[in-house]
């Protein structure tokens, strides 16, 4: 009987440390999961769209729509394209995070008199895909 002792408590004190570290994972997984969002690439396709892009002088008004009904986007950064390529300019993370089916307006100062052709826009939720309006 005297054995049998320390063995149950030895057996019991394994049980309860693999029950919390069960426990643990589940609600650090779900912490995660809730946290990080993974969007399909099938999800990316045609999900951000430039409604629109205006110049005069030295701003440029752009519009930028999430087409997709479930998932934000996040990490919205533009190229703004000009004939003489030296001048694009890159303009990393405008916004932060834009919603599901949520548009959202942004002006821009280029500090350029001249009129860019074009605006690129591209979401770090979705890397693949970038898209691309020109500017009449």
């Amino acid at each position: 009987m005297k054995a049998l002792a320390p063995l149950l408590a030895e057996t019991l004190l394994i049980v309860v440390a693999v029950s919390l570290g069960a426990v643990f994972f589940i609600f650090f997984n779900s912490f995660t999961k809730t946290t990080v969002q993974n969007i399909p690439p099938s999800a990316c396709v045609g999900a951000l769209d430039i409604v629109s892009a205006k110049g005069s002088n030295t701003t440029l008004t752009i519009t930028l729509k999430n087409n997709e009904p479930y998932y934000n986007l996040t990490g919205i950064s533009l190229v703004v394209g000009y004939s003489n390529i030296t001048k694009n300019k890159n303009y990393k993370n405008i916004l932060e995070k834009l919603n599901a089916n949520a548009e959202y307006t942004y002006i821009l100062n280029t500090n350029d008199t001249e009129k860019p052709l074009s605006v690129e826009a591209a979401a770090s939720s979705c890397p693949e895909f970038h898209y691309k309006l020109n500017i009449r």
